[in-house]
């Protein structure tokens, strides 16, 4: 309904500024809709309707924000060399305007930069996506600090932080990501799925390390954060699930009360 009301203001405006404005900020809200919903295939279509409209703004900040959310949406469709090299582009294209930047620019600018950081280590080279978070992108964060959410891009430090133990783990550095870890404040993230995302690959870095008890507890984390994911998310119930079948005797009886209260002992 908002992507109807949407697209007829921008048709009774006569396409205004502000219509197109307001289209591609919902187009870009619904990309993460639909890939939460399981249909990130259709977040490539959202966010180029969400980049045609920013570019009818003029707006060089919204325009960076589509390109971010089409950038998100080719890493989400196992596309990271084209996810890559559009938000280094795009991330370049603003460093004129830094100078002056509101933490607004640098919020986008930012995101840009996570972006092409997890491009990097899905394309082979996780030394240029540290090289990227812990330059570049750690200082535009300390311009942004923490709590912000512009543009949905939950660009801050403590998400940089974030980003580097997900480098860590898709490196398959796995006692690194668990170190790295204890410098996230994930209070200090205003996103709810940023702060559940970080638990669940937290307890798949324990799984590898076969702890599973450090496993239960992120997940319950994660279940006092968000619930709702626990009966919605299959990827969420197969880690519980998974926890189940192997958990051993001394810790099991916990492990399955925990399972029931998600309703998967049900299933």
């Amino acid at each position: 309904e908002l992507i109807v009301d949407a697209e007829q203001a921008v048709h009774h405006s006569d396409r205004s500024a502000d219509a197109c404005r307001q289209a591609s900020e919902v187009y870009q809200i619904a990309r993460p809709v639909l890939k939460h919903a399981g249909r990130a295939d259709l977040g490539t279509l959202v966010s180029d309707r969400a980049m045609r409209y920013a570019e009818e703004t003029g707006d060089p900040i919204l325009i960076a924000a589509a390109t971010w959310n089409v950038s998100q949406a080719m890493l989400s469709n196992d596309m990271p060399e084209g996810g890559l090299d559009l938000a280094a582009r795009a991330a370049e294209q603003l460093e004129p305007l830094l100078p002056d930047g509101a933490p607004e620019l640098f919020s986008v600018y930012g995101g840009l930069l996570l972006n092409a950081a997890i491009g990097a280590v899905r394309t082979g080279d996780p030394w240029r996506g540290r090289n990227i978070l812990r330059g570049p992108a750690y200082q535009a964060a300390r311009k942004v600090g923490d709590g912000k959410n512009y543009h949905g891009t939950v660009f801050g430090l403590s998400n940089v932080a974030i980003h580097l133990v997900s480098l860590a783990t898709e490196a398959g550095e796995v006692p690194d990501a668990i170190r790295l870890a204890d410098d996230v404040n994930i209070s200090a993230v205003p996103s709810l799925e940023r702060r559940t995302t970080h638990l669940y690959q937290l307890a798949r870095a324990y799984e590898q390390r076969n702890n599973d008890m450090a496993v239960l507890v992120h997940l319950q984390m994660a279940y006092r954060e968000c619930p709702q994911d626990f009966q919605f998310k299959p990827h969420v119930r197969g880690l519980v699930s998974s926890l189940v079948r192997r958990a051993r005797p001394s810790y099991a009886a916990e492990v399955r009360e925990f399972a029931s209260t998600i309703g998967l002992l049900d299933d």
